[in-house]
């Protein structure tokens, strides 16, 4: 079944809405240099903007690649899909992964300060620093903000178990995914359990 137009551009608003919260929660310095000044209600502002709408944009962006990966099945290969998804989630990750390591090192050879990044880097072989910090395969990404969109491409690789549960196991397929994040974990193949549980939801949606 196609996406209607409706909830196409539902997706279409909702995710540039994510992105601005969630950039907000990460990018520097936010509410950092008015922490100690802030009152009601301001506080409440805060905490509504960052612990509400940012922490919840994830999850968010989540479902819709879940719910959108379905569809795109009606119409792709899952090799197609997932070759797509490399270019669209992947390779953004590394390439700012790899601007982080540059800045820190630019950093450090234009006035020597060491940012934490720099100091972690010291002492790594050449493939710890790419399986690490630039494919953030063990949840460490240079860029620590961008580690779900690993986790978020590992579940677009279980599609298809995803969508052959969801069909026949409906909403208690759901359940047991979730029960199973919250009392057991995913790791190692994803480190944020939300993911996983959201994609699915997605997929089930969908």
């Amino acid at each position: 079944m196609q996406i209607s137009v409706d909830t196409s551009n539902q997706i279409r608003v909702c995710r540039v809405l994510c992105i601005f919260f969630l950039m907000y929660v990460h990018v520097y310095p936010g509410f950092g240099p008015f922490e100690a000044q802030l009152t009601e209600p301001l506080i409440s502002i805060k905490l509504f903007v960052i612990d509400l709408l940012g922490r919840a944009s994830v999850p968010a962006l989540t479902l819709i690649s879940g719910y959108l990966m379905v569809h795109g099945l009606e119409r792709h290969t899952v090799l197609q899909i997932t070759r797509n998804r490399l270019v669209t989630i992947v390779l953004p990750m590394i390439t700012w992964n790899l601007v982080a390591i540059l800045l820190c090192y630019l950093i450090y050879k234009g006035i020597g300060h060491e940012l934490d990044l720099y100091k972690d880097l010291q002492g790594r072989s050449l493939l710890s620093v790419i399986a690490s910090k630039v494919l953030a395969l063990d949840n460490h990404g240079a860029t620590e903000a961008l580690n779900f969109l690993r986790d978020l491409f590992i579940c677009g690789l279980f599609i298809k178990p995803l969508v052959w549960g969801a069909k026949r196991g409906g909403w208690l397929f759901v359940a047991l995914i979730w029960v199973f994040g919250i009392c057991f974990g995913f790791e190692p193949v994803a480190y944020r359990d939300t993911i996983p549980m959201f994609f699915a939801l997605g997929a089930f949606i969908a």
